[in-house]
Protein backbone atom coordinates (compact mmCIF):
# COMPACT_ATOMS: atom_id res chain seq x y z
CA UNK A 1 0.00 0.00 0.00
CA UNK A 2 1.27 3.51 -0.68
CA UNK A 3 2.82 5.15 2.36
CA UNK A 4 0.98 8.22 1.76
CA UNK A 5 -2.72 6.59 2.10
CA UNK A 6 -1.00 4.30 4.83
CA UNK A 7 0.05 7.05 7.46
CA UNK A 8 -3.86 9.17 7.26
CA UNK A 9 -5.51 5.73 7.58
CA UNK A 10 -3.48 4.11 10.80
CA UNK A 11 -3.75 8.32 12.57
CA UNK A 12 -7.43 8.12 12.03
CA UNK A 13 -7.70 4.55 13.87
CA UNK A 14 -5.96 5.71 16.55
CA UNK A 15 -7.76 8.83 16.86
CA UNK A 16 -10.98 6.95 16.38
CA UNK A 17 -9.64 3.95 19.45
CA UNK A 18 -9.14 6.57 21.28
CA UNK A 19 -12.37 9.13 21.45
CA UNK A 20 -13.74 5.36 22.00
CA UNK A 21 -11.99 4.77 25.43
CA UNK A 22 -12.93 8.00 26.38
CA UNK A 23 -16.91 7.26 26.14
CA UNK A 24 -16.12 3.99 27.69
CA UNK A 25 -14.40 5.08 30.73
CA UNK A 26 -15.68 7.85 31.72
CA UNK A 27 -19.34 7.16 31.04
CA UNK A 28 -21.66 5.08 33.00
CA UNK A 29 -22.69 1.40 31.59
CA UNK A 30 -26.43 2.50 32.27
CA UNK A 31 -27.98 5.91 32.55
CA UNK A 32 -28.32 7.35 36.58
CA UNK A 33 -31.59 7.02 37.96
CA UNK A 34 -33.82 9.90 38.57
CA UNK A 35 -34.11 10.96 41.91
CA UNK A 36 -38.09 9.37 42.82
CA UNK A 37 -40.04 11.68 45.27
CA UNK A 38 -42.94 9.98 47.00
CA UNK A 39 -46.16 11.39 48.83
CA UNK A 40 -45.39 11.83 52.34
CA UNK A 41 -48.51 10.05 53.74
CA UNK A 42 -48.13 7.31 55.90
CA UNK A 43 -49.52 3.63 57.06
CA UNK A 44 -50.63 2.34 60.92
CA UNK A 45 -48.89 -0.63 61.33
CA UNK A 46 -50.93 -2.93 63.93
CA UNK A 47 -48.56 -2.01 66.67
CA UNK A 48 -49.42 1.67 66.24
CA UNK A 49 -46.49 2.53 64.34
CA UNK A 50 -46.13 3.83 61.18
CA UNK A 51 -44.58 3.56 57.70
CA UNK A 52 -44.06 6.03 54.64
CA UNK A 53 -43.89 5.29 51.11
CA UNK A 54 -40.30 3.66 50.04
CA UNK A 55 -38.58 4.51 46.33
CA UNK A 56 -38.56 3.66 44.02
CA UNK A 57 -41.95 2.30 43.48
CA UNK A 58 -43.74 4.29 46.29
CA UNK A 59 -44.99 1.56 48.17
CA UNK A 60 -45.06 1.94 52.13
CA UNK A 61 -42.54 0.15 54.04
CA UNK A 62 -43.55 -2.75 55.72
CA UNK A 63 -44.55 -2.54 59.14
CA UNK A 64 -42.45 -4.00 62.23
CA UNK A 65 -42.97 -7.58 62.80
CA UNK A 66 -45.68 -8.58 64.96
CA UNK A 67 -44.41 -8.95 68.45
CA UNK A 68 -46.87 -11.71 69.19
CA UNK A 69 -45.92 -13.72 66.15
CA UNK A 70 -42.01 -13.47 66.65
CA UNK A 71 -42.67 -14.32 69.82
CA UNK A 72 -44.70 -17.56 68.97
CA UNK A 73 -41.43 -18.46 66.70
CA UNK A 74 -39.23 -17.88 69.20
CA UNK A 75 -41.26 -20.27 71.39
CA UNK A 76 -42.27 -23.04 69.28
CA UNK A 77 -38.08 -23.44 68.69
CA UNK A 78 -37.68 -24.22 72.39
CA UNK A 79 -39.77 -24.77 75.51
CA UNK A 80 -39.94 -21.43 76.94
CA UNK A 81 -43.14 -21.34 78.36
CA UNK A 82 -46.15 -19.02 76.72
CA UNK A 83 -46.60 -17.53 80.75
CA UNK A 84 -44.06 -19.14 83.00
CA UNK A 85 -45.26 -17.54 86.71
CA UNK A 86 -47.39 -15.54 87.98
CA UNK A 87 -46.21 -11.89 86.92
CA UNK A 88 -44.94 -13.13 83.78
CA UNK A 89 -41.06 -13.08 84.77
CA UNK A 90 -38.72 -13.86 87.67
CA UNK A 91 -39.12 -9.44 88.26
CA UNK A 92 -42.98 -9.41 88.41
CA UNK A 93 -42.50 -6.84 85.93
CA UNK A 94 -46.47 -8.19 84.61
CA UNK A 95 -45.35 -7.41 81.12
CA UNK A 96 -46.18 -10.04 78.50
CA UNK A 97 -44.45 -10.81 74.87
CA UNK A 98 -47.73 -11.16 73.46
CA UNK A 99 -50.54 -8.48 71.78
CA UNK A 100 -53.94 -8.85 74.23
CA UNK A 101 -57.50 -8.87 73.30
CA UNK A 102 -58.87 -5.82 72.13
CA UNK A 103 -62.32 -6.41 73.36
CA UNK A 104 -64.21 -8.12 76.17
CA UNK A 105 -65.39 -10.87 73.87
CA UNK A 106 -65.97 -14.44 76.27
CA UNK A 107 -64.28 -17.43 74.57
CA UNK A 108 -65.71 -19.57 77.59
CA UNK A 109 -65.88 -20.07 81.10
CA UNK A 110 -64.51 -22.96 82.99
CA UNK A 111 -66.39 -23.76 86.10
CA UNK A 112 -64.90 -26.52 88.56
CA UNK A 113 -68.12 -27.96 90.91
CA UNK A 114 -69.52 -26.86 94.01
CA UNK A 115 -68.98 -28.19 97.64
CA UNK A 116 -71.78 -29.59 99.94
CA UNK A 117 -72.18 -25.77 101.68
CA UNK A 118 -72.38 -23.97 97.79
CA UNK A 119 -69.15 -22.52 97.24
CA UNK A 120 -67.84 -22.63 93.87
CA UNK A 121 -64.18 -24.15 93.35
CA UNK A 122 -62.20 -21.15 93.23
CA UNK A 123 -59.28 -21.43 90.92
CA UNK A 124 -55.71 -19.79 91.01
CA UNK A 125 -54.09 -17.57 87.94
CA UNK A 126 -53.00 -20.12 85.27
CA UNK A 127 -49.40 -20.79 83.83
CA UNK A 128 -49.29 -21.54 80.21
CA UNK A 129 -47.13 -24.16 78.54
CA UNK A 130 -45.23 -23.86 75.28
CA UNK A 131 -48.39 -25.59 73.54
CA UNK A 132 -50.98 -23.15 74.92
CA UNK A 133 -51.96 -25.72 77.78
CA UNK A 134 -53.13 -24.11 80.83
CA UNK A 135 -51.93 -25.35 84.59
CA UNK A 136 -53.90 -23.79 87.82
CA UNK A 137 -54.79 -24.98 91.61
CA UNK A 138 -58.42 -25.15 92.92
CA UNK A 139 -59.35 -24.30 96.17
CA UNK A 140 -60.20 -27.93 97.07
CA UNK A 141 -56.92 -29.23 96.38
CA UNK A 142 -56.33 -30.22 92.64
CA UNK A 143 -54.02 -29.06 89.86
CA UNK A 144 -56.09 -29.62 86.73
CA UNK A 145 -54.05 -29.51 83.27
CA UNK A 146 -56.33 -27.73 80.80
CA UNK A 147 -56.36 -27.28 76.63
CA UNK A 148 -56.75 -24.19 75.18
CA UNK A 149 -60.62 -25.04 74.08
CA UNK A 150 -61.85 -26.27 77.87
CA UNK A 151 -60.62 -29.68 77.78
CA UNK A 152 -59.40 -31.58 80.71
CA UNK A 153 -56.30 -33.37 79.77
CA UNK A 154 -55.64 -34.77 83.73
CA UNK A 155 -56.02 -33.82 87.43
CA UNK A 156 -53.58 -34.14 90.06
CA UNK A 157 -55.29 -34.19 93.60
CA UNK A 158 -53.18 -33.21 96.33
CA UNK A 159 -53.36 -36.74 99.20
CA UNK A 160 -55.07 -35.03 101.93
CA UNK A 161 -57.42 -32.70 99.86
CA UNK A 162 -60.44 -31.16 101.92
CA UNK A 163 -63.78 -29.55 100.58
CA UNK A 164 -64.58 -26.38 102.22
CA UNK A 165 -68.42 -28.04 103.95
CA UNK A 166 -68.15 -25.83 106.82
CA UNK A 167 -71.29 -23.19 106.11
CA UNK A 168 -71.30 -21.72 109.60
CA UNK A 169 -68.33 -19.39 111.38
CA UNK A 170 -67.47 -17.93 108.14
CA UNK A 171 -67.55 -15.00 109.92
CA UNK A 172 -64.04 -16.03 110.59
CA UNK A 173 -63.11 -16.11 107.27
CA UNK A 174 -60.00 -17.80 107.69
CA UNK A 175 -61.79 -20.89 110.16
CA UNK A 176 -60.63 -24.70 108.92
CA UNK A 177 -62.78 -25.83 105.89
CA UNK A 178 -64.73 -22.80 105.42
CA UNK A 179 -65.52 -19.62 102.83
CA UNK A 180 -61.58 -18.57 102.51
CA UNK A 181 -59.63 -21.93 103.77
CA UNK A 182 -58.48 -22.63 100.06
CA UNK A 183 -56.15 -26.11 99.51
CA UNK A 184 -54.09 -24.58 96.93
CA UNK A 185 -54.33 -20.55 96.92
CA UNK A 186 -51.36 -18.98 95.08
CA UNK A 187 -50.36 -19.38 91.47
CA UNK A 188 -48.29 -21.57 90.44
CA UNK A 189 -44.94 -21.89 87.91
CA UNK A 190 -43.98 -24.10 84.85
CA UNK A 191 -40.44 -24.42 83.77
CA UNK A 192 -39.03 -25.52 79.78
CA UNK A 193 -38.55 -29.21 81.40
CA UNK A 194 -42.71 -28.75 81.40
CA UNK A 195 -42.32 -29.23 85.37
CA UNK A 196 -45.35 -27.55 87.36
CA UNK A 197 -44.55 -26.45 90.80
CA UNK A 198 -47.25 -25.76 93.48
CA UNK A 199 -47.29 -25.81 97.04
CA UNK A 200 -50.85 -25.66 99.49
CA UNK A 201 -51.73 -23.62 101.89
CA UNK A 202 -54.66 -25.10 103.38
CA UNK A 203 -55.12 -25.17 107.14
CA UNK A 204 -55.44 -29.40 107.57
CA UNK A 205 -52.99 -30.00 104.83
CA UNK A 206 -49.86 -31.16 105.56
CA UNK A 207 -47.51 -28.15 104.50
CA UNK A 208 -46.00 -29.31 101.09
CA UNK A 209 -44.30 -27.86 97.98
CA UNK A 210 -45.05 -30.29 95.34
CA UNK A 211 -43.28 -30.92 91.47
CA UNK A 212 -45.43 -32.96 88.88
CA UNK A 213 -44.51 -33.70 85.33
CA UNK A 214 -46.16 -32.91 82.18
CA UNK A 215 -48.34 -36.07 82.18
CA UNK A 216 -49.54 -34.74 85.68
CA UNK A 217 -47.04 -37.37 87.76
CA UNK A 218 -45.01 -36.74 91.17
CA UNK A 219 -42.13 -35.91 91.23
CA UNK A 220 -41.09 -34.80 94.32
CA UNK A 221 -42.36 -32.72 97.47
CA UNK A 222 -40.59 -30.89 100.18
CA UNK A 223 -42.19 -30.13 103.27
CA UNK A 224 -41.81 -26.31 104.35
CA UNK A 225 -42.48 -25.13 107.64
CA UNK A 226 -46.09 -23.33 107.21
CA UNK A 227 -48.73 -23.26 104.78
CA UNK A 228 -47.53 -21.21 101.44
CA UNK A 229 -47.60 -17.51 101.26
CA UNK A 230 -46.93 -16.32 97.72
CA UNK A 231 -47.06 -17.43 94.16
CA UNK A 232 -43.94 -20.12 93.24
CA UNK A 233 -41.31 -17.73 91.61
CA UNK A 234 -38.91 -19.04 88.83
CA UNK A 235 -35.26 -17.50 89.49
CA UNK A 236 -32.88 -16.91 86.32
CA UNK A 237 -30.87 -19.34 87.74
CA UNK A 238 -32.83 -22.30 87.50
CA UNK A 239 -34.64 -22.37 91.09
CA UNK A 240 -37.50 -22.02 92.58
CA UNK A 241 -38.49 -19.26 95.53
CA UNK A 242 -41.43 -19.15 98.08
CA UNK A 243 -42.61 -18.01 101.00
CA UNK A 244 -44.06 -18.87 104.29
CA UNK A 245 -45.16 -16.52 107.19
CA UNK A 246 -41.78 -16.97 108.48
CA UNK A 247 -39.44 -17.75 106.08
CA UNK A 248 -38.16 -17.16 102.69
CA UNK A 249 -36.77 -20.91 100.62
CA UNK A 250 -34.85 -21.35 97.42
CA UNK A 251 -34.70 -25.16 95.82
CA UNK A 252 -33.33 -26.35 92.81
CA UNK A 253 -35.50 -27.81 90.00
CA UNK A 254 -35.04 -31.54 92.07
CA UNK A 255 -36.14 -30.27 95.21
CA UNK A 256 -33.07 -30.03 96.99
CA UNK A 257 -30.14 -27.81 97.95
CA UNK A 258 -32.92 -25.67 100.23
CA UNK A 259 -31.59 -22.74 101.41
CA UNK A 260 -33.71 -19.93 104.00
CA UNK A 261 -33.41 -16.91 105.40
CA UNK A 262 -36.07 -15.58 108.42
CA UNK A 263 -39.17 -13.31 107.15
CA UNK A 264 -42.58 -12.25 109.19
CA UNK A 265 -45.32 -11.29 106.59
CA UNK A 266 -48.42 -12.34 105.47
CA UNK A 267 -48.70 -12.98 101.27
CA UNK A 268 -45.19 -11.48 100.36
CA UNK A 269 -44.16 -12.96 96.80
CA UNK A 270 -40.78 -12.31 96.06
CA UNK A 271 -39.15 -10.64 92.98
CA UNK A 272 -35.49 -11.96 91.88
CA UNK A 273 -33.48 -9.63 89.59
CA UNK A 274 -31.19 -10.97 86.41
CA UNK A 275 -28.38 -10.94 88.62
CA UNK A 276 -29.74 -13.31 91.12
CA UNK A 277 -30.60 -11.37 93.87
CA UNK A 278 -33.52 -11.49 95.34
CA UNK A 279 -35.66 -9.10 96.75
CA UNK A 280 -39.13 -9.62 99.20
CA UNK A 281 -40.74 -7.31 101.88
CA UNK A 282 -41.03 -8.48 105.25
CA UNK A 283 -42.18 -7.02 108.57
CA UNK A 284 -39.22 -4.69 108.97
CA UNK A 285 -39.13 -3.78 105.44
CA UNK A 286 -37.95 -4.43 101.86
CA UNK A 287 -34.86 -7.29 102.62
CA UNK A 288 -32.66 -7.63 99.58
CA UNK A 289 -30.76 -11.20 99.21
CA UNK A 290 -28.24 -13.00 97.32
CA UNK A 291 -28.69 -15.44 95.31
CA UNK A 292 -27.55 -18.12 98.29
CA UNK A 293 -30.33 -16.16 100.70
CA UNK A 294 -27.30 -13.84 102.26
CA UNK A 295 -28.64 -10.53 103.59
CA UNK A 296 -27.50 -7.83 101.47
CA UNK A 297 -29.76 -5.17 102.96
CA UNK A 298 -33.17 -4.00 104.38
CA UNK A 299 -34.66 -0.57 103.49
CA UNK A 300 -36.95 -0.10 106.64
CA UNK A 301 -39.99 1.01 106.34
CA UNK A 302 -42.06 3.02 109.39
CA UNK A 303 -45.07 -0.08 109.40
CA UNK A 304 -44.78 -3.66 108.17
CA UNK A 305 -45.47 -5.19 104.83
CA UNK A 306 -47.98 -7.13 104.35
CA UNK A 307 -49.50 -8.33 100.92
CA UNK A 308 -46.55 -6.75 99.23
CA UNK A 309 -44.80 -8.10 95.91
CA UNK A 310 -41.78 -6.05 94.95
CA UNK A 311 -41.65 -5.58 91.01
CA UNK A 312 -37.67 -4.58 89.18
CA UNK A 313 -37.79 -2.02 86.59
CA UNK A 314 -36.16 -2.61 82.81
CA UNK A 315 -32.65 -1.99 84.45
CA UNK A 316 -32.72 -4.00 86.94
CA UNK A 317 -31.36 -1.06 89.13
CA UNK A 318 -35.09 0.11 91.10
CA UNK A 319 -37.31 -2.13 93.30
CA UNK A 320 -41.05 -1.10 93.46
CA UNK A 321 -43.44 -2.00 96.50
CA UNK A 322 -46.16 -0.90 98.03
CA UNK A 323 -46.84 -0.01 101.70
CA UNK A 324 -50.56 -0.56 102.62
CA UNK A 325 -50.20 0.88 106.19
CA UNK A 326 -48.76 3.70 105.48
CA UNK A 327 -50.60 4.56 101.55
CA UNK A 328 -47.35 5.29 100.01
CA UNK A 329 -45.24 3.84 96.61
CA UNK A 330 -41.66 3.15 97.11
CA UNK A 331 -39.11 3.00 94.90
CA UNK A 332 -35.53 2.25 96.03
CA UNK A 333 -32.15 1.68 94.29
CA UNK A 334 -30.70 -1.59 94.01
CA UNK A 335 -28.22 -0.91 97.31
CA UNK A 336 -30.75 0.17 99.29
CA UNK A 337 -31.09 4.08 99.44
CA UNK A 338 -34.28 5.72 98.69
CA UNK A 339 -35.18 6.68 95.19
CA UNK A 340 -38.58 8.30 96.04
CA UNK A 341 -41.82 7.53 97.84
CA UNK A 342 -45.85 8.56 96.08
CA UNK A 343 -48.59 9.06 97.76
CA UNK A 344 -51.34 6.16 96.70
CA UNK A 345 -55.06 5.12 98.72
CA UNK A 346 -54.87 1.55 100.20
CA UNK A 347 -53.09 -1.33 98.61
CA UNK A 348 -53.45 -4.66 98.66
CA UNK A 349 -51.71 -5.49 95.06
CA UNK A 350 -48.14 -5.45 93.86
CA UNK A 351 -47.28 -2.86 90.92
CA UNK A 352 -46.58 -3.85 87.32
CA UNK A 353 -43.69 -2.03 85.50
CA UNK A 354 -43.96 -1.01 81.17
CA UNK A 355 -41.05 -1.21 79.40
CA UNK A 356 -41.28 2.31 79.16
CA UNK A 357 -40.52 2.51 83.15
CA UNK A 358 -43.90 3.23 83.64
CA UNK A 359 -45.38 2.06 86.68
CA UNK A 360 -48.84 0.85 87.34
CA UNK A 361 -50.91 -0.09 90.62
CA UNK A 362 -54.16 -0.58 91.86
CA UNK A 363 -55.33 0.84 94.82
CA UNK A 364 -58.65 1.40 96.97
CA UNK A 365 -59.77 5.33 98.65
CA UNK A 366 -60.94 3.81 101.52
CA UNK A 367 -63.00 7.34 101.81
CA UNK A 368 -65.75 6.31 99.61
CA UNK A 369 -69.09 5.01 100.96
CA UNK A 370 -69.15 1.47 99.15
CA UNK A 371 -72.43 0.50 101.21
CA UNK A 372 -74.39 3.67 99.70
CA UNK A 373 -76.84 3.14 97.46
CA UNK A 374 -76.99 6.40 96.23
CA UNK A 375 -75.07 7.38 92.75
CA UNK A 376 -71.03 8.60 93.08
CA UNK A 377 -69.45 10.40 91.09
CA UNK A 378 -66.63 7.76 91.52
CA UNK A 379 -66.05 4.55 93.17
CA UNK A 380 -63.29 3.46 95.72
CA UNK A 381 -61.18 1.76 93.21
CA UNK A 382 -58.26 4.33 91.70
CA UNK A 383 -55.69 3.19 89.26
CA UNK A 384 -52.60 4.87 89.27
CA UNK A 385 -49.67 5.42 86.58
CA UNK A 386 -46.12 6.86 87.60
CA UNK A 387 -43.37 8.04 85.60
CA UNK A 388 -39.88 6.45 86.70
CA UNK A 389 -39.20 9.94 88.72
CA UNK A 390 -42.51 9.32 91.35
CA UNK A 391 -44.21 11.60 89.38
CA UNK A 392 -48.05 10.90 88.91
CA UNK A 393 -48.65 10.61 84.96
CA UNK A 394 -52.28 9.65 85.08
CA UNK A 395 -55.22 7.66 87.33
CA UNK A 396 -58.45 6.11 86.63
CA UNK A 397 -61.14 5.92 89.11
CA UNK A 398 -63.51 3.02 88.63
CA UNK A 399 -67.01 3.49 87.84
CA UNK A 400 -69.86 3.01 89.88
CA UNK A 401 -72.61 0.39 88.08
CA UNK A 402 -76.30 0.75 88.49
CA UNK A 403 -78.21 -1.71 89.14
CA UNK A 404 -81.93 -2.75 90.29
CA UNK A 405 -81.93 -3.86 94.32
CA UNK A 406 -84.90 -6.36 95.88
CA UNK A 407 -86.74 -3.95 98.21
CA UNK A 408 -89.05 -6.17 100.10
CA UNK A 409 -89.14 -8.66 97.90
CA UNK A 410 -88.84 -9.57 93.79
CA UNK A 411 -91.60 -6.71 92.71
CA UNK A 412 -90.57 -4.23 94.72
CA UNK A 413 -87.26 -3.19 92.75
CA UNK A 414 -85.41 -0.05 93.39
CA UNK A 415 -82.61 1.66 91.49
CA UNK A 416 -78.72 1.06 93.64
CA UNK A 417 -75.29 1.99 92.46
CA UNK A 418 -72.77 -0.29 93.49
CA UNK A 419 -69.76 1.45 94.91
CA UNK A 420 -67.66 -1.31 95.91
CA UNK A 421 -64.79 -1.09 92.76
CA UNK A 422 -61.91 -1.35 94.97
CA UNK A 423 -58.86 -2.67 93.11
CA UNK A 424 -56.47 -5.50 95.07
CA UNK A 425 -55.64 -7.24 92.08
CA UNK A 426 -52.35 -6.88 90.04
CA UNK A 427 -52.41 -5.40 86.39
CA UNK A 428 -50.57 -6.87 83.73
CA UNK A 429 -49.24 -5.15 80.64
CA UNK A 430 -49.78 -6.59 76.69
CA UNK A 431 -47.10 -5.83 74.71
CA UNK A 432 -49.03 -3.10 72.85
CA UNK A 433 -49.10 -1.25 76.10
CA UNK A 434 -52.56 -2.12 77.01
CA UNK A 435 -52.63 -2.59 80.96
CA UNK A 436 -55.25 -5.68 82.30
CA UNK A 437 -56.98 -5.53 85.90
CA UNK A 438 -59.59 -6.55 87.87
CA UNK A 439 -61.85 -5.14 90.79
CA UNK A 440 -64.00 -6.49 93.64
CA UNK A 441 -67.44 -7.37 92.46
CA UNK A 442 -66.89 -8.87 88.85
CA UNK A 443 -65.29 -6.44 86.95
CA UNK A 444 -62.24 -6.70 84.68
CA UNK A 445 -60.93 -3.66 82.56
CA UNK A 446 -58.39 -3.11 79.78
CA UNK A 447 -56.89 0.74 79.58
CA UNK A 448 -55.03 2.08 77.02
CA UNK A 449 -51.68 2.89 77.94
CA UNK A 450 -52.70 7.12 78.51
CA UNK A 451 -55.42 5.88 81.22
CA UNK A 452 -58.62 5.62 78.82
CA UNK A 453 -60.84 2.67 79.07
CA UNK A 454 -60.47 0.55 76.68
CA UNK A 455 -63.14 -1.98 77.78
CA UNK A 456 -64.70 -3.56 80.53
CA UNK A 457 -65.98 -7.28 81.62
CA UNK A 458 -68.64 -8.20 83.72
CA UNK A 459 -69.23 -11.62 84.97
CA UNK A 460 -73.01 -12.06 85.68
CA UNK A 461 -73.11 -13.18 89.52
CA UNK A 462 -69.57 -13.91 90.67
CA UNK A 463 -67.03 -12.58 92.63
CA UNK A 464 -63.60 -10.82 92.98
CA UNK A 465 -61.11 -10.36 90.11
CA UNK A 466 -57.75 -10.78 92.37
CA UNK A 467 -55.54 -11.93 90.69
CA UNK A 468 -53.04 -11.60 87.88
CA UNK A 469 -54.48 -12.61 84.70
CA UNK A 470 -52.23 -14.43 82.21
CA UNK A 471 -51.77 -14.33 77.67
CA UNK A 472 -51.14 -16.99 75.41
CA UNK A 473 -49.28 -16.21 72.66
CA UNK A 474 -53.01 -16.18 70.29
CA UNK A 475 -53.46 -13.70 72.62
CA UNK A 476 -56.02 -14.97 74.53
CA UNK A 477 -56.75 -13.47 78.44
CA UNK A 478 -57.06 -15.70 81.04
CA UNK A 479 -58.17 -14.36 84.13
CA UNK A 480 -59.92 -15.93 87.39
CA UNK A 481 -62.27 -15.14 90.13
CA UNK A 482 -60.61 -14.70 94.01
CA UNK A 483 -62.96 -14.39 96.15
CA UNK A 484 -64.38 -17.47 98.22
CA UNK A 485 -68.07 -18.10 97.60
CA UNK A 486 -67.68 -17.68 93.54
CA UNK A 487 -65.08 -19.34 90.93
CA UNK A 488 -64.25 -19.45 87.90
CA UNK A 489 -61.74 -19.52 85.31
CA UNK A 490 -62.64 -17.04 82.10
CA UNK A 491 -60.88 -16.78 78.36
CA UNK A 492 -61.20 -13.18 76.87
CA UNK A 493 -60.14 -13.21 73.07
CA UNK A 494 -61.27 -11.35 69.82
CA UNK A 495 -61.68 -14.06 68.30
CA UNK A 496 -64.89 -15.25 70.62
CA UNK A 497 -68.20 -14.73 69.13
CA UNK A 498 -69.68 -13.68 72.51
CA UNK A 499 -70.33 -10.26 73.15
CA UNK A 500 -68.32 -10.02 76.42
CA UNK A 501 -70.83 -10.65 78.87
CA UNK A 502 -69.40 -13.22 81.09
CA UNK A 503 -72.33 -15.61 80.01
CA UNK A 504 -73.07 -17.69 76.65
CA UNK A 505 -76.53 -16.04 76.91
CA UNK A 506 -79.47 -14.53 78.73
CA UNK A 507 -77.35 -10.79 78.97
CA UNK A 508 -78.76 -7.60 79.04
CA UNK A 509 -77.71 -3.79 79.58
CA UNK A 510 -76.45 -2.53 82.99
CA UNK A 511 -75.54 1.52 82.91
CA UNK A 512 -72.73 2.07 80.48
CA UNK A 513 -72.00 -1.83 80.92
CA UNK A 514 -72.97 -4.52 78.99
CA UNK A 515 -73.39 -8.26 79.42
CA UNK A 516 -74.69 -8.68 82.79
CA UNK A 517 -76.83 -11.54 83.00
CA UNK A 518 -80.69 -10.67 84.44
CA UNK A 519 -82.27 -13.16 87.58
CA UNK A 520 -84.31 -13.02 90.09
CA UNK A 521 -81.89 -11.74 92.60
CA UNK A 522 -79.96 -9.19 90.47
CA UNK A 523 -82.20 -7.82 87.75
CA UNK A 524 -81.16 -4.70 85.88
CA UNK A 525 -81.92 -1.90 83.74
CA UNK A 526 -80.60 0.51 81.61
CA UNK A 527 -80.00 4.11 82.48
Amino acid sequence: MNKKILIPVIITLILAAGIGAYFIFQKPAFPEPQQVHCLEDAKVCPDGSAVGRVPPNCEFGSCPKDISKTETDKKTSDNTPQWPQSGYDSENSGRSPYIGPKTNKLKWEFQDGKTACGHETVMTSPVIDKKGNLYFGTSEGSLIALTPDRKIIWRYTIPDAYSRDKCSGMSSMYGARELYDLNIDYTPAIDSDNTIYFGTSGQENAKKIYAIDSKGKLKWTYIIDSALQSDIKLGHNQRIYFTTNTKIYSLDKNGKDAKTYPIEGESNSPAIAKDSAVYVCSKEGLIALDKDLNRQWVYQTPKELIRCDPAINPDGNIIYFPANRENKLYAVNNNGTLKWKSDIFWNESSPSVAKDGTIYIGTANPGVDINSCQPLEKGSGVFFAFNPDGKEKWRYYVPPVKYMKEAGGEDNLIDCYDNTRAIDGPSIISSDGTIYFGTDARLFIALNPDGIEKWRFQTPLGDEFDRKGAISSDGTLYIAHAGGGKGGLFAISDGAINDGSGSQSGTCAVGSETGVKCSSKDKCSSR
